[in-house]
């Protein structure tokens, strides 16, 4: 009579499927912390070029009220400089009153 020992492979082992649970476990933790790390990243990088923006606007924004602004002192300087201009035709004005005022009264 022969006895005959089966054993069992080693992929039919309990050993076996421990170690192969746990290599899946290893790997899974290891994707969620690769993907965890990768959202940082992203979220990093939107938030720096979130800041690049903010920092560029800035100057476009100032440069754009510099501009507002020069436009205005243009405005005023020109209402100024017609002002002069009236003045001066009023001075020129009154000279000739006053010189015509004058001979008048030297006639007189």
């Amino acid at each position: 009579m022969a006895i005959f020992l089966f054993q069992k492979l080693f992929w039919e082992e309990s050993w076996f499927g421990l170690i192969i649970a746990l290599a899946v476990l290893i790997a899974l933790i290891l994707l969620i912390i690769i993907f965890v790390r990768l959202i940082k990243t992203l979220s990093f990088k939107k938030n720096e070029e979130a800041q690049f923006e903010s920092v560029n606007s800035r100057p476009r924004d100032y440069e754009e009220k510099l501009k507002t602004e020069i436009v205005k002192l243009k405005k005023e300087l020109a209402e100024k400089d017609n002002q002069i201009k009236r003045l001066q035709r009023a001075s020129i004005e009154l000279s000739k009153n006053n010189k015509e005022l004058k001979e008048q009264a030297e006639k007189l």
